[in-house]
């Protein structure tokens, strides 16, 4: 007992255990933050496969310092290309000026799946449990934590959820 008093004025609490539901691409920048602020997390994506989006995504300047936060800038950079002409001159259909391509200077541009497999390649590497086929059904609010029921069978016990999986809302039991 007087060895807990001891250190219970350290100002460092124990990393806590996050779970994600939504292994897409902001589940995995959450998760990567996460991870770098020293917490362990575990990913849940309701799909067997990664994400197969045809869609392009396109980062501003103001978007690459915070991917630097979780060491991606320098991959982006790589794996996109510059960002030179709109695909569509949006301004012409009467969007406000502020849209035009020439607010869009200096961005970079990839496909959603490039990033995405970028994601969860550095995920892996940084330690982060990605379980793909993994379809949350309930979670419940016990003593020990937040326990999650994976396809109707109880599984993982945590911390905090996050949910980031864009098609349902998840509440955390009260």
């Amino acid at each position: 007992m007087a060895w807990k008093n001891l250190l219970s004025w350290l100002p460092w609490k124990r990393p806590s255990s996050h779970v994600i539901v939504g292994g897409g691409i902001t589940g995995l920048i959450h998760s990567l933050s996460l991870t770098e602020a020293g917490h362990t997390v575990t990913v849940l994506e309701k799909e067997d496969h990664s994400t197969t989006d045809p869609r392009t995504i396109v980062f501003t300047q103001t978007d690459l310092p915070t991917l630097d936060g979780i060491g991606m800038e320098g991959v982006v950079l790589r794996e996109s290309v510059p960002f030179t002409k709109p695909v569509l001159d949006i301004g012409t259909r009467g969007i406000p000026e502020l849209f035009r391509a020439p607010a869009l200077a200096g961005s970079r541009i990839m496909p959603r799946e490039n990033l995405h497999r970028l994601l969860e390649r550095t995920a892996y590497y940084q330690g982060i449990d990605v379980r793909n086929g993994h379809h949350v059904t309930a979670i419940k609010n016990t003593p020990g934590g937040l326990r999650l029921t994976i396809d109707g069978r109880p599984n993982i016990t945590a911390s905090r959820v996050v949910g980031a999986d864009s098609t349902v809302q998840l509440e955390t039991a009260r």
